[in-house]
Order: structure tokens, then C-alpha cells, then sequence
């Protein structure tokens, strides 16, 4: 019969066991960060074709209108003028309307609408804005190229103040304006186009 003798048994220390947990705690402290980075571009890659697409299919419904006029929530909504994704329906209960809808951007802020109502605002104009964006995101939102020379970008408006200014909206903005304009930890970019 085999006879086992404590001592000859080996293990590991309780020094050996701390470094490797402290290696794992290391790679597993790179692995998230990886991850956070990786779900920060894939947002914001979503939200530059949330706006892209936006603008586009807004265009494109009121292509043959001559005002913007009633342009918001209810419209955006029932003429599927944002992606499916961006809408949000956990406050409706039992049957889904307009009023319990939300529209929510890939940051998880609002996106809204609104359209010019008189002369001394950027004339004919829908707005559509976009609340809680990054500073990266703004950054590359605002300097996005839309082909055009009619939309118009205010950063950080604010936008009751805004909308009746022309000069505070800005048409071409370069990495450094859009880096000194988005200078917020939560950012609105409201695009005004026609």
C-alpha cells in the first residue's frame, strides 16, 4: 500500500496566488478599457448615421412642401423620420402613442424637432437636435460634411436664444471651433436645414 506523506504534497504560496491575481486584475483593467473605447466609436459612429439619416429622410418627405410648418415630435415619429432604433418605448403602457414615445439618440439623449416660425430665424428651416452628446461625438458630429451649403449648426446654443440669431449658426466648422464649441461633458448639437 502506497503511503502519502503530507510533506511531499506541493501547492502554491499565498504569494504566488496574489501575483497572478494581481496579473489577471491588470489584464482583466486593459480588457475593459479596450471594451469601453470599442462601445464609445460604436456609438459614435451610430449617432453620425442617426443624423445623416435624419436629415435625409426629412429632406426627402418634405421635398415638395413649402414649409416646415407642425414640424416635431409627432411627425418625426409618424413618418418614421429617425431610425427605428432611436425610438423608445418604456414609458408607454399597454398602447403604444406619440405622447409615451421618446426618441433617444445612441448616447441615450432626446432628439427632437422644431421649424421656423418667423422672419428673424434662419428662414423655412426644420431644426433637429440632438441633447447629451460626448465631446468626442459633438466633435465629429460638427464637423461632419453634408454636401450643402444650407445646414447650419449651433453648439451649445442655447436654443430659445439661438433660433433668433442667424450669426450663431455655423455652416463649415473646422476640428479646432468644433473642439473649442463642444466643450461640455453633455453636449446639444441642433442641425438647421432645409
Amino acid at each position: 500500500m502506497l503511503k502519502i506523506n503530507k510533506t511531499d504534497i506541493n501547492g502554491r504560496s499565498m504569494i504566488e496566488m496574489l501575483g497572478v491575481l494581481s496579473v489577471v486584475g491588470v489584464l482583466s483593467m486593459g480588457g475593459i478599457a479596450g471594451y469601453s473605447k470599442a462601445m464609445s466609436v460604436y456609438r459614435t459612429n451610430k449617432l453620425l448615421d442617426q443624423i445623416n439619416s435624419s436629415i435625409a429622410d426629412t429632406r426627402d418627405a418634405y421635398a415638395e412642401a413649402d414649409s416646415f410648418s407642425g414640424f416635431g415630435k409627432s411627425i418625426i415619429i409618424d413618418f418614421e423620420l429617425v431610425p427605428s432604433s432611436c425610438l423608445d418605448y418604456s414609458a408607454c403602457t399597454g398602447t403604444i402613442t406619440t405622447s409615451c414615445t421618446k426618441i433617444k439618440n445612441a448616447f441615450g439623449g432626446n432628439i427632437w424637432g422644431d421649424y421656423s416660425r418667423n422672419n428673424s430665424e434662419l428662414h423655412n428651416v426644420v431644426y433637429l437636435g440632438f441633447n447629451d452628446i460626448p465631446k468626442e461625438a459633438c466633435i465629429k458630429a460638427a464637423t461632419m460634411e453634408f454636401g450643402d451649403k444650407y445646414t447650419r449648426i449651433l453648439i451649445n446654443g442655447p436654443f430659445s436664444t439661438g433660433r433668433n440669431h442667424p450669426a450663431l449658426w455655423l455652416s463649415q466648422i473646422s476640428i479646432s471651433q468644433a473642439s473649442e464649441k463642444c466643450n461640455q461633458a453633455s453636449n446639444e448639437i441642433v442641425f438647421a436645414f432645409r
